[in-house]
């Protein structure tokens, strides 16, 4: 059986028109999406990548904010923890912190000087008359002082008749300087 020519010129199209197609595809549309796909994993590692980097910039503000606190504490603390602490200035700042602590010296015995690796300590034992109101205040103003004080061995006891709130306070004081 004999094909006719014009099924055959059809045949051939159609062969030529799929050997055209399966080309196309092979070798423009094929790499073209192999590119496409390899671009759009790259943009998504670059969007994290970029996600990563911004949730590291928002902890790098906060990060610069406690630094910087934390510097002015360091600061603050320097410059409160002298190189060398006399007696007088010791005793001036006990002085002005009873001044403004409603207490009463009664007693300030000076211990020995003690020192440790990085530091020197002046302890001194302080007794005083005051309420509790007044020890607090005393207590407080003792962590805001011109100079790093410590307080150690505290001793409370009644002062007074019963219901009367005057208490008498043993207190061991350091005033704290570095080496």
């Amino acid at each position: 059986m004999k094909i006719p020519p014009l099924q055959q010129y059809l045949a051939l199209g159609v062969v030529l028109l799929a050997v055209i197609l399966i080309g196309y595809y092979q070798y423009l549309w094929k790499p073209v999406n192999t590119e496409i796909q390899s671009l759009t994993v790259t943009r998504d590692q670059k969007a994290k990548d970029l996600e990563e980097a911004k949730r590291i910039v928002a902890r790098y503000a906060e990060f610069k904010k406690q630094s910087a606190t934390v510097q002015r504490e360091l600061e603050w603390f320097e410059h409160r923890i002298p190189k060398t602490l006399e007696t007088t200035r010791f005793i001036e700042a006990l002085n002005i912190l009873q001044q403004r602590s409603r207490v009463t010296f009664t007693s300030m015995n000076f211990l020995p000087v003690q020192a440790a690796e990085s530091y020197v300590e002046l302890p001194a034992d302080v007794r005083f008359i005051t309420d509790f109101q007044g020890l607090l205040t005393f207590l407080y103003r003792m962590s805001t002082a011109e100079i790093y004080l410590a307080a150690n061995n505290l001793t409370i006891t009644t002062a007074g008749a019963v219901g009367d709130d005057t208490i008498v306070v043993l207190l061991s004081v350091k005033g704290v300087m570095s080496k």
